[in-house]
């Protein structure tokens, strides 16, 4: 006899909470890659001449790590809600695509960190190589407990208790905290470089007026992006502590990643931008410090 039209498989999860959010937050993802795609080609168009190829590889590299995030992002989606839509049993297989997106956003992270501590190191002559060596020494640390967190969630051992999640909060608590003195150290390095204007001169005059306001301009974006990154790592940690049964954190990780890569290559892209402002000023050759 043929079952009932009206009698539905149980499913096991809260699907809004889960899958849904984790569909929503493919759909931000997806948004969010095409801006990356169109930061990426205008940098490789128009913006990455004057830069080593380690700096063009590294964008390369990281648009490749966002590439292979969001198609995993979008195997995932399809696994539980297209493939198995009629096999609620299937929301609890832990299949191999999302873990594999936590290694892939820390590589992306950990290439960020990178790039501002060599920005760092360059904004202070060179002279300040401490700071610099830790930011990329707890980066690298970061990005192997995240692969470890990747294994044990592939793995599925039921003995291993809270321990993924106690790894999970330590990973974006250091992310946090990296961002957090990446953003101050370069405020105040730039602050610092900050030119003295002459007694007879007010703020505003010429070149001295310029270049006190493209600081400026660094120093607030310096700001927005720190905050903007800690804030998305922080709330990524309040539903891993307080709500992991849901997927509402595996969807902001999707968004996190693309956050990181916009900010760091959207900040390539707009020196060129930044140095017309100085291009009146007779000492524009010292930009080069500012923007590098």
């Amino acid at each position: 006899m043929s079952a009932s039209p009206h009698c539905h498989p149980v499913v096991p999860v809260d699907l809004p909470t889960t899958y849904g959010a984790y569909f929503f937050g493919l759909i931000a993802s997806a948004t969010l890659f095409g801006v990356v795609c169109m930061q990426v080609v205008a940098y490789f168009r128009h913006h990455s001449s004057s830069d080593p190829a380690l700096m063009k590889c590294t964008v390369a590299i990281l648009w490749l790590l966002e590439s292979a995030h969001f198609g995993n992002s979008i195997y995932g989606v399809h696994y539980y809600l297209v493939v198995n839509y009629d096999n609620p049993s299937a929301l609890m297989d832990i299949i191999w695509a999302p873990p594999v997106n936590v290694g892939l956003l820390a590589c992306a992270v950990v290439l960020v960190h990178f790039i501002y501590a060599r920005r760092i190191y360059i904004l202070t002559d060179r002279k300040l190589k401490m700071l610099p060596v830790s930011i990329c020494f707890f980066a690298i640390v970061n990005l192997a407990f995240s692969w470890v967190v990747a294994g044990f969630i592939l793995l599925g051992d039921n003995h291993l208790g809270d321990l993924p999640l106690t790894l999970s909060k330590v990973t974006l608590g250091i992310a946090a905290v990296l961002d957090i003195v990446i953003a101050t150290s370069l405020t105040v390095i730039l602050h610092k470089r900050r030119p003295r204007t002459p007694k007879n001169l007010s703020t505003s005059s010429g070149a001295w007026g310029r270049t006190d306001t493209l600081i400026n301009r660094l120093i607030l974006y310096t700001i927005s992006n720190g905050i903007l990154t800690t804030v998305l790592a922080l709330v990524v940690m309040f539903f891993i502590v307080f709500d992991s049964r849901d997927l509402i954190y595996l969807a902001l990780g999707d968004i996190m990643s693309k956050v990181y890569t916009i900010s760091l290559v959207t900040m390539l892209n707009s020196r060129r931008r930044l140095s017309e402002q100085l291009r009146p000023d007779p000492s524009k050759q010292t930009l080069t410090t500012y923007t590098d």
